[in-house]
């Protein structure tokens, strides 16, 4: 669901890009479950 905040929010993402490289888990990619979704979508 995408949900839409106007103002600063101290906890809030702004740079997703860096966000993603800086809490990044091999394993969200090479689990055979995620391999197999990803498989699927395409």
């Amino acid at each position: 669901m995408l949900q839409i905040y106007f103002g600063d929010m101290p906890e809030a993402i702004y740079n997703t890009a860096v966000y993603f490289l800086n809490v990044y888990e091999d394993e969200w990619i090479t689990d055979e479950f995620v391999r197999e979704i990803i498989r699927r979508e395409q």
